[in-house]
């Protein structure tokens, strides 16, 4: 608990400050506790009347970026490794199966634009742990679980980006409440490019006039932009609008934008 001014007295999350005021359950008796200079006065037959508790402003939270939550699991550094096994330039020439899992997605005149896989289609095969995929899938599930209330994902799909891919502006309002992205790519890979940030709408954008001040905006001030760092999960409502910037530079897939996603 901490206090916030006089007579107010609220919890810190991950995202701001939520009133007890909201939680009555909890209010009232804390509430009934406290000395009178903390905004209670004293009633008939000696108990203490509670005065209004004004609301806290607090900010829903839309986006959520985590670098240290994959890092306690080897399967992350696992999956790259099996990635790079397929696609570096000794196996360049080769004709195997695990060679053919990818299609070049592109929808609606470029709308999405990339390679994709289903997950549990790409970490199969030979040299490949076989249950890779699920503790993929658990690790997902584990930060949704902890971190946002979420029991349970839809099977991630297998993503990569190289020059010229990108996903313009959209949202995926039906998908589920949150979306999430682990990103596979490699320092190196993001050294080589420019581009492939996910770009998200900031909501306040959405309500464009309630808050217009006269002032010019530009990129920063209408987008929240994430790096695909290695290792780092990204969890965003889709509803809000959202894409990928166009990838510019390599052409080898083994330096391109990868990621899972859901």
């Amino acid at each position: 608990l901490e206090e916030r001014g006089a007579g107010v007295m609220g919890v810190r999350g991950g995202c701001g400050v939520v009133s007890l005021a909201l939680l009555p359950w909890i209010v009232w008796p804390v509430v009934g506790m406290v000395s009178p200079g903390l905004g209670a006065a004293r009633g008939s037959g000696g108990l203490w009347v509670p005065s209004t508790v004004p609301l806290v402003e607090s900010q829903p939270c839309h986006v959520l970026v985590d670098d240290d939550f994959s890092s306690a699991f080897p399967a992350v550094s696992e999956a790259r490794e099996v990635f790079a096994r397929r696609h570096s330039p000794e196996h360049a020439r080769a004709a195997t199966p695990e060679n053919f899992q990818w299609e070049y997605w592109n929808a609606n005149d470029g709308q999405f634009s990339h390679l994709r896989s289903p997950g549990a289609s790409f970490f199969t095969g030979e040299a490949v742990r076989e249950s890779l995929f699920q503790d993929l899938c658990d690790i997902i599930t584990t930060f949704g679980q902890q971190q946002l209330g979420m029991n349970a994902i839809t099977p991630p799909w297998l993503s990569c980006y190289i020059d010229g891919c990108e996903q313009r502006l959209h949202t995926d309002s039906p998908h589920g409440p949150w979306a999430y992205v682990m990103s596979l790519t490699v320092e190196e890979a993001l050294g080589a490019m420019a581009g492939g940030n996910t770009l998200i709408m900031k909501p306040q954008v959405l309500d464009y006039w309630r808050g217009f001040d006269g002032y010019g905006a530009e990129m920063d001030d209408l987008f929240t932009s994430v790096r695909p760092e290695f290792g780092r999960i990204l969890a965003f409502d889709p509803r809000l609008p959202h894409g990928v910037e166009q990838v510019r530079g390599p052409r080898n897939m083994g330096l391109g934008r990868l990621l899972l996603h859901g």
